[in-house]
């Protein structure tokens, strides 16, 4: 486990978020029934009901109503993409600040889903938005988002002025079109933090994370780069939905992130006002939350309007919080990820 903090001084100047509709009016958004259409056509229903499954009621459980794709399942067309996104979120997150491009020094993207295998998506973003300071690409799964948040606060520690983190995944268009658990839970998006200096004693109070190795079979597009036609041919750039091993593994994970936070900051885990995990479904939500401690009215995940929308999760809530005016000066947030890989992030951040 790797122990960071406190960076203070920092501050919360503006949030936001993008979603594909913000970008093409063609993109779906799509509640339950319409991915099942979506996929099987409109004879879907009998078709649900020969595997045993409720038409009424699909995968209600999960607290999953309503998702935004940016392609269709499986590749074809593109209605938009992470860069289009993440610089669509970066620049309302400077619109709402007051910020001109010119002041960012740093700019982060994290995505496990880019568009290119070459090529810096952090310095495209930056040539949309105008910035011409210092930019990062960060892949780090699921935990994306809050790496990028750290990495941020790492660098301002050492002078810079304001930092945009930004955290987009446009993942549908590696689903299998044959696998309707994973078209209803995953989505795509695009959040942005703007951090710029703060009051003594606001800003991140702590992290940790660390890196587990699990058995099992993980979520992976496991396709060779540059691909190859036979594995073009096998459906290797797919995603590969995880074991029932590697899931058990997945959830101890995320009993094991509370602990290690609770074990490392237990004095401020008690003065959590908000907990903002990644969010995948709603039992795994309400998971992360008792396994720390913080109630369900304390924790804000939008999986119902959002679905899972990888490392964008934790920045669009924060978002999410921030636009409701829920956030005062001085309380606390804790925000916690556990992505594919698997690697782990738990941070504290003082508003």
């Amino acid at each position: 486990m790797t122990t960071i903090g406190p960076v203070t001084g920092l501050a919360v100047l503006g949030t936001a978020a993008a979603f594909p509709r913000d970008l093409c009016p063609d993109a779906p958004e799509l509640d339950n029934h319409g991915v099942y259409r979506f996929l099987m056509g409109d004879d879907y229903r009998s078709l649900l009901e020969r595997q045993g499954r409720d038409p009424d009621h699909p995968e209600h459980s999960w607290g999953l109503k309503l998702r935004q794709w940016s392609s269709p399942p499986g590749g074809g067309q593109n209605w938009t993409g992470v860069v289009q996104m993440a610089t669509e979120a970066g620049r309302r997150a400077l619109a709402a600040s007051g910020t001109e491009p010119e002041e960012v020094d740093l700019l982060v993207l994290a995505t496990s889903t880019p568009q290119r295998i070459t090529t810096s998506h952090a310095a495209l973003v930056a040539r949309a938005l105008g910035t011409t300071g210092a930019s990062i690409d960060l892949r780090a799964g699921g935990a994306g988002g809050l790496y990028a948040m750290t990495t941020a606060a790492m660098y301002m520690n050492c002078g810079l002025g304001k930092a945009l983190v930004l955290a987009a995944e446009a993942g549908v268009r590696y689903l299998d079109p044959q696998d309707q658990a994973a078209a209803l839970v995953y989505a795509d998006g695009a959040g942005a933090v703007l951090m710029g200096p703060g009051p003594e004693g606001s800003g991140l109070l702590g992290a940790v994370m660390g890196t587990t190795h699990p058995s099992g079979r993980a979520f992976t597009v496991p396709g060779p780069l540059p691909p190859t036609e036979q594995a073009l041919r096998s459906g290797a750039y797919m995603f590969h939905s995880p074991d029932a091993e590697y899931l058990s593994e997945l959830s101890r994970q995320w009993d094991s992130t509370a602990q290690n936070m609770k074990s490392s900051f237990p004095r401020l885990i008690r003065q959590v006002d908000h907990f903002v995990p990644y969010a995948v479904t709603l039992p795994q939500v309400r998971r992360a939350a008792r396994a720390l401690g913080v109630p369900p009215e304390r924790t804000v995940a939008d999986t119902a309007a959002h679905g899972c929308v990888g490392s964008a999760g934790p920045l669009v809530s924060l978002h999410d919080l921030h636009r409701a005016k829920r956030l005062e000066t001085g309380q606390i947030l804790a925000l916690s990820a556990v992505g594919g890989g698997i690697l782990w992030a738990g941070l504290l951040w003082r508003w």
